[in-house]
């Protein structure tokens, strides 16, 4: 969806009793450009705002597609790529800068390269879009950050809220089994290891929890830090035993590769059912994680 100015120059001008002609200075380019800047200044949404320039570009410019690539980057975040269009033929990369920062890579994907018109044309239309897609980065990093977790750099609790809402939504349209399936994991032993290597031991394992989770789950798996040395991990296209099985492979992981001192995960999963809510959904999979703690505890005492 394209981004539409909320008032043009003319309208701009005639709330203001003034003459566009001499509020412009009679150049229907100024005018042309106004428009466009006034367009990207009602959104915050990058992607929006990348349309919205190509959009216009395109009238003086034909071009096949554009992306972006963002060099901001979170902690475990990585830097993300807005595209659209075809990405073939002529590339034209450039480095946005703005307000001392450089933004990212954008390339634009035509048959040829831009003549002097067109670059002239390229170079105005950039000089709008630098600072609101400034902003709209900015913006975007808040979002994301009030959404994680400061010490691993996974979703927070707020974020788990949101997201399992949106997947058991989305798994009570599709009403098929094996839609939605939730996993639980905690830290064997993490208090001992806080008491007995102090808590900045205690938070270096954390991270490294989280990055062995994050390295073997499926790309659309999400991960979430509950609380503490809980986590949470939302599988949408998973069934009870494919659940299982990745939990079990998760547990194995983080035995071998928590470099240091050694980490153990204990995991419960439980199947989203058709009665179940945000909070059923989760109880289960806590429940099962519990059991599978105490199940491991006994065997170890009896051995």
């Amino acid at each position: 969806m394209s981004a539409n100015p909320i008032i043009s120059l003319s309208g701009y001008a005639a709330a203001r009793h003034l003459e566009t002609a001499g509020f412009i200075g009679g150049d229907p380019d100024r005018a042309e450009l106004f428009d466009f800047l006034i367009a990207l200044q009602t959104s915050m949404d990058v992607q929006q705002l990348l349309e919205t320039f190509s959009l216009r570009l395109q009238s003086d410019y034909a071009h096949r597609g554009i992306r972006f690539e963002t060099v901001w980057s979170d902690v475990i975040q990585s830097p993300r790529d807005f595209a659209f269009g075809q990405v073939g033929g002529h590339c034209k990369r450039m480095l946005l800068q703005a307000a001392g920062q450089e933004l990212g890579w954008l390339e634009i994907y035509s048959s040829s390269a831009p003549d002097n018109g067109q670059q002239r044309t390229l170079d105005r239309l950039l000089a709008c879009l630098m600072h609101p897609l400034h902003n709209a980065l900015r913006y975007q990093k808040l979002q994301r950050q009030a959404l994680q977790d400061d010490l691993t750099g996974v979703g927070n609790r707020t974020a788990m809220d949101r997201a399992l809402r949106s997947e058991i939504a989305r798994a009570e349209r599709r009403d098929e089994p094996g839609a939605l399936a939730l996993m639980v994991l905690d830290l064997d032993g993490f208090k001992a290891l806080n008491d007995d290597h102090g808590h900045l031991a205690g938070d270096d394992s954390l991270r490294r929890f989280a990055r062995v989770l994050l390295k073997h789950l499926r790309d659309s798996d999400q991960l979430f830090r509950y609380g503490g040395d809980e986590f949470v991990v939302i599988l949408p296209d998973a069934n009870e035993q494919a659940a299982r099985e990745i939990a079990q492979r998760l547990e194995e992981r983080v035995a071998a590769e928590g470099s240091g001192l050694p980490l153990r995960a204990s995991s419960g999963v439980a199947e989203w059912r058709r009665e179940m809510g945000p909070r059923q959904l989760f109880a289960a999979a806590d429940a099962a994680m519990y059991e599978r703690k105490r199940d491991r505890k006994a065997c170890n005492q009896a051995s």
